[in-house]
């Protein structure tokens, strides 16, 4: 575009120029004398005219980042944009839900292997005779017979549930009382017997010490089962 224009001017300036044109068409050379005569000095308006529109175009090409002479083109305007992430809450972490412990197993038998009336007449002649010279209370005795009996009933249960023989655990019932309940030969005190029938439904009968007693003694041979 700018070639162009430049071309239009040298020509005009040519054609204009006094005494050194030749001849053109009547038509032409009267448009160009009416400017002439309108504008003196026409050769140097038109020298002007075109370092105003050359200086004019370079400072336009170059201010409106698209092109230019002097210096490199500006960059692009790039929008930014936030990423979602940078303002939304964190996530909430996810909800564990804890399960209750498990209840402690204390297995019970449908049918017992001795009926309660022969076990606690027999728990009372052990009792008597492990506690030769003590002169136990009644009540003592009572309650003692009680709660060994209910203990009993528990450790049979626990037996036939790890697999044992129920006809083996009523032939050696006998010494499996010295196992539980007289450990050192000697009753034991009524606190400690009742401390042994809640720590079966504390922690289940086969975790018990009394049980676990049992089963050392039959790892040693010293109890066949």
């Amino acid at each position: 575009m700018l070639l162009t224009l430049s071309l239009v001017l040298l020509l005009v300036h040519f054609v204009t120029k006094k005494g050194g044109g030749k001849s053109v068409p009547n038509a032409w050379q009267s448009l160009v004398e009416l400017i002439y005569d309108f504008v003196p000095n026409l050769e140097y308006f038109v020298y002007v005219i075109f370092f105003v529109v050359c200086f004019s175009a370079g400072d336009v090409a170059t201010c409106d980042g698209v092109g230019g002479v002097e210096g490199p083109p500006s960059p692009p305007v790039v929008g930014i944009r936030v990423a979602p992430e940078v303002w939304e809450l964190p996530p909430a972490a996810p909800e564990v839900w804890e399960l209750p412990p498990a209840a402690p197993e204390v297995p019970v038998l449908a049918q017992q292997l001795i009926p309660d009336p022969q076990r606690e007449s027999e728990l009372y002649s052990r009792f008597l005779v492990n506690t030769i010279g003590e002169n136990p209370t009644l009540r003592r005795i009572t309650e003692t017979i009680s709660v060994q009996n209910e203990i009993e009933r528990l450790i049979e249960a626990a037996l036939v549930r790890s697999g044992f023989n129920p006809t083996r655990i009523l032939e050696n019932r006998h010494r499996i009382r010295g196992f539980v309940f007289y450990p050192r030969g000697r009753a034991l005190s009524l606190r400690q017997y009742r401390s042994h029938l809640q720590s079966i439904y504390r922690l289940g009968t086969r975790d018990t010490r009394a049980f676990q007693r049992l089963m050392t003694a039959v790892r040693n041979y010293d109890l066949w089962l």
